[in-house]
């Protein structure tokens, strides 16, 4: 009580549900949408972390549940970062921040260390994740692993647990 948040007004949903997974009395005010998605990241985090003994495990787990579980939609564009996690969550729709920060959110509920990484994918704008398995720092980009168009039951995993050497073919970052 009396603590003040702030945060970056398009990550605010990511940021957040963060919090309110691990303040109760902050998850008791959140709205109802708000809501919705945070026990739906419960959710999806005790069914598929009951199933996987591993952190690695674990992670390719919920990397292979969004993408099979989400699609990509590039009408939503920029003016669905303010939401973006509560979209996939809720609605299965995102672009790449839908993914990373809904990923980001899954693995810390999971208690699996992780960033966020911003920089180009392809010479265009994007986000994906960093995630500590196996005591090393690997990139995963589950935007890039989900097939477009979708196929029902397809998921790569071309971008996951890449070194810095590898994911640099096509991604760069400060």
């Amino acid at each position: 009580q009396g603590k003040v948040m702030t945060f970056v007004p398009e990550y605010a949903d990511y940021v957040v549900l963060r919090e309110a997974h691990r303040n109760a009395s902050l998850a008791a005010t959140l709205p109802g949408n708000y809501k919705q998605a945070l026990n739906r990241a419960r959710q999806i985090v005790a069914e598929v972390c009951a199933r996987h003994a591993s952190d690695y495990e674990r992670a390719v787990a919920l990397h292979d549940y969004l993408a099979l579980h989400t699609r990509y939609d590039a009408g939503l564009g920029m003016t669905a970062r303010a939401d973006a996690v509560t979209r996939l969550l809720l609605d299965g729709r995102a672009v790449c921040d839908g993914y990373a920060h809904a990923y980001g959110l899954l693995l810390h509920m999971a208690g699996i260390e992780n960033v966020f990484v911003i920089g180009k994918g392809d010479g265009i704008d994007h986000i994906w994740n960093m995630a500590k398995l196996n005591g090393r720092w690997v990139h995963v980009d589950v935007t890039y692993d989900d097939p477009r168009p979708d196929k029902k039951g397809r998921v790569m995993h071309t971008y996951f647990g890449m070194t810095d050497a590898m994911i640099s073919a096509n991604h760069s970052w400060n």
